[in-house]
């Protein structure tokens, strides 16, 4: 578990439910927009090949080492986060000079650096480098002094902050990955390439980019070191990842990414604030996405109330969920 806009764990049972009930035999699962992967996960079983895709190289890289390794690789991934435990810290750093005092404590924003520049340093394989990756950024997120995302601070508690920074052993489910793969690539360019059984589609919502959201959890990720600017320290926008689904065009893209994938089965996540204000509303009513999908066959629609992230609560009165399902009977565009 990690704090991210708009996961889905509040919403698995129904996920579950439906996924039951209209197509258990679904093989080969597509998670779109993957996010913390708890949707992936879910349906992850030896019998199953899950696709997760997510265009952030932060979560990409969580995504891969939790579905792509495989029991042959569990004594390394320990031995590195175990190695890295150990790892000293030295002096000031690139993380310490941006972040400390802001997000982290001055100790634990020199640790990230200190980890972060020892795992490039070890040369080791693709998929211990995600693992051993994911344990620091899920370690900076329990220790960041923020709300859940990057776009703003809290005064810095060094002591609390200190406390939550613990590079934990990723649960990974071993046993269950073999068959898997993990993209970090445009969402509306795999749906149409990719094929599968079934495709679950979980867009951002509104007109916050989580390019900016999480810029520092993919500053950590990728460890390129861009100049930071700003309060906040964001790289320059052309280095931030850019979604259209948090945009005007949101219901084009939408609109494209139902016409072209290639499955036999759609679960589309979306809310009902579209009568929200500013950047929480929500850029595509539900009749719109119903006809989309109709498009392509028959749909259910399924309201879940459901508690938003947000810090402005008054906005969120009647909050709901939807999940729309669509058996597809019409062939992609």
């Amino acid at each position: 578990m990690r704090r991210y806009l708009g996961c889905k764990t509040r919403l698995l049972a129904k996920i579950a439910e439906v996924v039951a009930a209209q197509c258990p035999r679904a093989r080969r699962v597509i998670d779109i927009f993957a996010g913390t992967g708890v949707v992936g996960h879910l349906l992850n079983t030896p019998r199953r090949e899950i696709v997760v895709n997510d265009f952030l190289a932060s979560n990409a890289m969580i995504l891969q080492a939790w579905f792509c390794a495989v029991p042959a690789d569990r004594r390394e991934i320990e031995e590195v986060i175990g190695a890295l435990r150990g790892c000293e810290t030295a002096g000031p750093n690139y993380y310490s000079e941006n972040y400390g005092g802001r997000f982290f404590s001055e100790d634990v924003a020199r640790r990230i650096g200190a980890l972060r520049d020892a795992i490039d340093a070890w040369n080791l394989r693709p998929i211990v480098k995600a693992a051993a990756v994911a344990s620091v950024l899920y370690a900076a997120d329990a220790a960041a002094v923020t709300c859940g995302h990057f776009d703003a601070f809290r005064p810095v508690d060094d002591e609390r902050s200190e406390r939550r920074f613990v590079l934990r052993l990723p649960d990974i489910p071993y046993r269950a990955n073999g068959n898997n793969l993990v993209f970090c690539r445009d969402g509306n360019e795999l749906a149409a390439e990719i094929e599968g059984d079934l495709l679950y589609v979980d867009p951002p919502y509104n007109r916050r980019q989580y390019g900016t959201l999480y810029h520092v959890l993919e500053n950590i990720a990728l460890n390129t070191k861009p100049a930071l600017a700003g309060k906040t320290r964001k790289p320059p926008l052309d280095l931030r990842p850019h979604s259209e689904y948090c945009t005007n065009r949101a219901a084009e893209a939408m609109g494209d990414l139902i016409a072209r994938c290639r499955v036999r089965h759609l679960l589309v996540s979306y809310n009902n604030m579209s009568s929200g204000v500013g950047n929480s509303n929500a850029l595509i009513p539900l009749g719109v996405l119903e006809a989309m999908l109709a498009g392509r066959g028959a749909v259910t629609t399924h309201r879940i109330p459901f508690p938003s992230f947000t810090a402005r609560r008054g906005l969120l009165d009647g909050h709901q969920e939807y999940l729309l399902y669509c058996r597809v009977t019409k062939p992609p565009r």
